[in-house]
């Protein structure tokens, strides 16, 4: 009977730590701020703009003008335990460069205080930046 009851109590203690472990395992980094981006000669800032609009138009990324060469990017998603995940991101640009910034974020784990943040965060900005590029060498 004593067996049986630790052998419950470990496949409990066992399934709980394997469904709390993927929860906390976030990675936390550096906030990833790239350098700026070179926009190819003869580009105009219109046609800046469009790239931008065409790389950041994901489905969960809304995108709008702010002013004369700033786009801001928000994403919002709310999790099935009702977390919210939220980030603001800038674009800054004219014909010559794209400079992309953060602004904000909620549920990512932004420290202003050490830099650091969500590593999914990063991943996000690294691919707008990979995309820019590609978009900005064939249009």
């Amino acid at each position: 009977m004593r067996n049986r009851w630790l052998a419950c109590c470990w496949m409990i203690t066992g399934c709980w730590a394997i469904a709390v472990l993927p929860a906390q395992a976030a990675t936390i980094d550096p906030l990833y701020q790239p350098e700026a981006i070179q926009v190819p000669s003869g580009k105009t800032t219109e046609q800046v703009r469009q790239v931008i609009h065409k790389v950041t138009n994901d489905k969960n990324w809304e995108v709008r003008d702010v002013g004369t060469g700033h786009i801001e990017a928000r994403y919002f998603k709310k999790s099935r335990r009702n977390k919210v995940i939220s980030a603001v991101i800038d674009f800054h640009f004219d014909s010559r460069a794209i400079r992309i910034s953060y602004r904000e974020s909620e549920g990512l784990d932004h420290n202003s205080q050490d830099g650091t943040i969500d590593s999914t965060y990063n991943k996000w900005v690294r691919t707008f930046e990979k995309r820019l590029r590609k978009a900005l060498n064939s249009y």
